[in-house]
């Protein structure tokens, strides 16, 4: 077992408090113990993107079965361990993220708009193939990896 999972436990068990029932935690950990966040991205069912702009700043989209973005959040970069919490809570329960995360973004319009800025001028660094290790910034890094440069 990595660094990286035994991280992701303290802080899912810290967290109960904050993002749960302790029933819904023992199966995110149950996930979390079992595969990476690699392999978790693949197993999420819902479409989603999670963007990395120029100055850091962490975005997840996810979209409806048209195609259209239908959740936006933003701000992960100042709320360290939600990025991970939103895609576990997703990979375990089949769901779009809570919707009363800091950071997002419920007007439709400024969504689509802000979504088209990500796409055009930031760089995608998960979805449901994986992630980009490559392609990420140090906050992606820190967030997605649990490390940094």
């Amino acid at each position: 077992m990595t660094g990286q999972f035994l991280c992701g436990i303290i802080r899912l068990v810290s967290e109960i408090q904050n993002y749960g029932t302790a029933a819904n935690k023992v199966k995110e950990i149950q996930i979390m113990l079992n595969k990476t966040v690699k392999e978790i991205c693949r197993d999420i069912i819902t479409r989603f993107e999670v963007y990395e702009d120029n100055a850091g700043g962490l975005f997840l989209a996810t979209f409806d079965d048209n195609g259209c973005c239908d959740y936006l959040c933003g701000e992960f970069e100042q709320n360290h361990e939600q990025l991970l919490a939103c895609l576990y809570e997703m990979a375990a329960w089949n769901c779009v993220p809570a919707k009363d995360f800091e950071g997002n973004i419920d007007d439709s319009g400024y969504r689509s708009g802000l979504y088209n800025e990500l796409v055009n001028g930031a760089v995608m660094v998960a979805d449901n193939k994986g992630i980009y290790e490559d392609k990420m910034g140090n906050n992606a890094k820190f967030e997605l990896l649990l490390s940094f440069d």
